[in-house]
């Protein structure tokens, strides 16, 4: 059995993640460890790019997208493991990113899933390795433009968690799927990901199942790595109607029944406040226009 499984899905992202397998050649952790891929159905030559240059990886090629969660269940299921390291093609590790991580790990065994701090290229801070939790409360803020007026505050700007910039170590709601450490043991008490969130929301449905079983997500700023998220105009709509719609199985997931129908009404008039606005605005690339307009395929979640 090896002490860490690093698990990467891909898709159509050949370039980052060449460079992805790269830094994990230059900086592997010290402990024993496999790499495992799995390409969900990519066009854009990352099989034979990783068949070429890595092959001493074990990669798996789906003939379709699986989405996020299930590519991971898939994998996890392949490996002998004590813990499962999840990275997104597009990040990069320095050295001793997951020893650090690793030896944190090994230091708070009540926590079993742990995150680090992301930068961008530029060494800037990448605030998105992990938030606190949706509620009420946060989505009266997004709404009526709190959490954008006070983005500093903690108390308006809850999910972002205010201000703070990843470092120092605390215990939050969500660890992001980018770079996840998690216990094998817990992973499969918790079944992993839940297959029905396809993209999005994923992470946190996991880690609020395991906060309910009182194992506190929580990150380190010393485990550091680079993770550049970048995407067209056309597929930040489609992110949009993702992410909605994952966000609203949350609510239906995680909410007391009695403030789910508010909560949907919420994010629903925000993004109608939003396609308004860019009318008004005559934005160039109508991008909440645009997702208002499919709201048929966000409104209702994944069933």
């Amino acid at each position: 059995m090896t002490e860490i499984g690093i698990i990467i899905i891909n898709y159509n992202s050949r370039e980052e993640l060449e460079k992805c397998l790269n830094s994990l050649e230059q900086h592997p952790p010290s402990t024993s460890h496999d790499i495992m891929v799995l390409d969900n159905g990519s066009y854009d030559g990352s099989e034979q790019m990783v068949k070429t240059k890595f092959n001493h990886i074990t990669f798996i090629q789906s003939e379709k997208n699986l989405g996020f969660g299930q590519a991971n269940n898939l994998i996890a299921q392949q490996l002998n493991t004590k813990y499962y390291l999840l990275l997104n093609p597009d990040t990069e590790v320095f050295e001793n990113s997951i020893d650090i991580l690793y030896k944190f790990a090994k230091s708070r065994p009540d926590n079993g899933i742990y995150g680090g701090q992301t930068v961008y290229a530029d060494g800037s801070i990448n605030i998105a390795s992990c938030w606190n939790k949706m509620t009420l409360w946060s989505l009266i803020c997004s709404t009526t433009g709190l959490s954008k007026i006070f983005a500093k505050s903690e108390f308006f700007n809850p999910e972002k968690i205010g201000d703070w910039k990843r470092d120092s170590v605390r215990e939050i709601d969500i660890v992001v799927g980018c770079f996840m450490l998690i216990e094998a043991a817990l992973w499969d008490k918790l079944r992993g990901f839940n297959p029905k969130y396809w993209l999005y929301g994923e992470e946190s449905d996991l880690c609020l199942r395991a906060k309910k079983i009182s194992a506190q997500p929580i990150i380190t700023p010393e485990a550091v790595i680079m993770h550049s998220i970048g995407a067209s105009s056309s597929d930040q709509s489609q992110r949009k109607i993702l992410v909605l719609k994952s966000k609203i199985t949350l609510i239906k997931d995680h909410w007391p029944k009695y403030q789910q129908k508010l909560g949907i009404g919420l994010m629903v008039l925000e993004s109608y406040l939003r396609h308004l606005k860019c009318k008004v605005q005559n934005c160039p690339d109508n991008l909440w226009t645009r997702v208002w307009n499919s709201k048929n395929k966000w409104i209702d979640g994944y069933e």
